[in-house]
């Protein structure tokens, strides 16, 4: 094509080491160890490279080193320790609380 770059992602190359990631995670939380500190951080599956089947669990908190160097995540059953992954993870239980408690507000014809 002239005039327009073409990214080609490997997806099926990658969905084996996506998919191996999500079972090392499931269940798991997991410490970054390229962070400054050593918190350990609750996970949720996210897109990675921008593509939905390709999902991988990362900080719930989107620390940033993770982004970058996947072989930095140690995955464990340590308890969560991060402060914005348990704030976020509290603000999620009062959203979910909040929709439960809402009646429907009109009924569709």
């Amino acid at each position: 094509m002239i005039g327009r770059v073409s990214t080609v992602w490997p997806v099926a190359a990658l969905e084996g080491f996506a998919a191996e990631l999500r079972r090392l995670g499931d269940g798991r939380n997991a410490r970054v160890r390229a962070a400054a500190a050593h918190h350990v951080h609750q996970l949720r599956l996210i897109p990675w490279m921008g593509r939905a089947e390709l999902e991988i669990p990362l900080p719930q908190c989107g620390t940033s080193a993770s982004f970058y160097d996947l072989s930095a995540i140690e995955f464990t059953t340590e308890p969560v320790d991060c402060d914005l992954c348990l704030a976020q993870a509290e603000l999620g239980d009062l959203l979910l609380e909040a929709g439960a408690a809402q009646g429907v507000l009109f009924e569709l014809p």
